[in-house]
């Protein structure tokens, strides 16, 4: 479907985004500020879509790249 993800997809995304926040906001942290934007979750999506799918391969990827911490390491 090229770049634009299907209803269906759009809805599992949602789901994934709210449980994160869910999750962060458990612990007593506030979600906005430690969870990356919604296109990252998009992003990450579309990546393992093609990895599963083997319209890609990822292997010269590093592993930290895609991460929402990665920043907060370095």
């Amino acid at each position: 479907q090229g770049r634009y993800l299907s209803r269906h997809l759009h809805q599992a995304i949602k789901n994934i985004i709210g449980r994160a926040i869910d999750a962060v906001a458990a612990t007593g942290l506030d979600p906005n500020s430690v969870l990356p934007e919604d296109e990252w979750f998009v992003e990450v999506c579309e990546m393992a879509l093609k990895m599963l799918t083997g319209k890609s391969a990822f292997d010269n990827v590093e592993e930290d790249a895609y991460s929402p911490t990665a920043s907060a390491q370095a």
